[in-house]
């Protein structure tokens, strides 16, 4: 039987699309196995800096979330980031799409192959949702140190401050919003932000960056 490895040849297949989007498409192993990988990919490493040297699970399993290939959870988030500014995609990366679907589409000829599966509009919501909800927790966190701060400084400094605005006799509107706890875990060695609902983005240094995998019903 055919090595059920997900590959990619990073230099020959890789395309910058836009800024911080670049990536690859799937590469078929040409090797026969007497399981699901053969000889030379069961000593692959499953994870690491260079892509085209790591397994990107098999052909029967969805995209790792730590993968930047087409058709994975980093490929439709950042997709519908670039969408959403309002940018259009030019001939080159037309033709490189055109080119890693081929290619998708091939291996989804494998029998049991996991196929493609792009983002809904709701799944893309949540995640809005999630990363707003992490940047006012953070936000809040530094307004309070910033405060702590102003209080230990000699009171010498103060200058007066003409009053400009007043606060109304209105009261304010609500507005319903969807909101969520997120916090940082360490998976298969990753760390990742993991959300209630089960999604989960990257870890940009502290910070939430990019969904990574979704578990919400579509």
């Amino acid at each position: 039987m055919p090595c059920l490895a997900r590959l990619t040849n990073w230099d020959k297949t890789c395309f910058r699309i836009d800024s911080c989007f670049t990536v690859s498409y799937i590469e078929l192993c040409k090797n026969d196995a007497s399981g699901p990988l053969c000889s030379k990919c069961l000593k692959r490493p499953t994870e690491g800096k260079y892509h085209s040297r790591i397994i990107h699970g098999l052909l029967t399993e969805p995209i790792p979330i730590t993968s930047s290939i087409y058709g994975g959870p980093i490929y439709w988030a950042k997709m519908k980031k670039f969408k959403d500014a309002g940018k259009v995609l030019s001939d080159e990366a037309k033709a490189w799409i055109a080119a890693a679907a081929a290619a998708q589409h091939a291996a989804e000829a494998y029998p049991n192959a996991w196929k493609v599966q792009r983002l809904s509009d709701k799944s893309i919501e949540m995640v809005k949702a999630a990363k707003a909800q992490a940047a006012a927790v953070k936000a809040k966190a530094a307004a309070a140190k910033a405060g702590l701060a102003q209080k230990e400084l000699p009171k010498s400094i103060f200058t007066p401050v003409d009053v400009r605005f007043r606060e109304t006799e209105k009261p304010p509107v609500r507005l319903e919003t969807d909101s969520m706890a997120i916090k940082l875990e360490v998976i298969d060695g990753v760390s990742v932000w993991v959300a209630e609902n089960g999604m989960k983005f990257e870890d940009v240094k502290g910070e939430v960056g990019e969904l990574l995998s979704w578990s919400v019903d579509e």
